[in-house]
């Protein structure tokens, strides 16, 4: 098993399971109660696996799959390029993934949402 993503964010999580389950991608929850016995403070991130072979293509989905900021989809038309992720918002494009220091990918989601190395 390989780590995609973890989060904090419940409907991040949430979404990015049912996602993945359409495109036929198996995807477990870590650490879900692990969080709850800490009192679902948000304080432990819940990991997102998949299995190994499935690693790219799940990552290749959520990139592909990842909203759209409001109004960034009329921006892109006018100036034929693809808008910035606002690393506060937890939204982006998905093609905009950022690779932090620790090899995490981003996927364009925010600094929450740290993907698999």
């Amino acid at each position: 098993m390989k780590e995609l993503c973890r989060s904090n964010d419940p409907v991040f999580l949430s979404w990015a399971t049912a996602v993945l389950k359409d495109a036929g991608i198996t995807a477990i929850l870590l650490d879900q109660h692990t969080s709850i016995l800490e009192g679902s403070i948000g304080a432990i991130p819940r990991r997102l696996m998949v299995i190994d072979e499935d690693l790219p293509t799940a990552q290749r989905v959520l990139k592909e799959m990842a909203p759209e900021p409001d109004g960034a989809e009329e921006t892109s038309r006018e100036q034929n390029q693809t808008p910035a992720a606002d690393p506060n918002s937890h939204t982006g494009t998905g093609a905009d993934a950022e690779t932090g220091a620790d090899g995490t990918s981003t996927f364009g989601l925010g600094t929450g949402w740290a993907g698999a190395k």
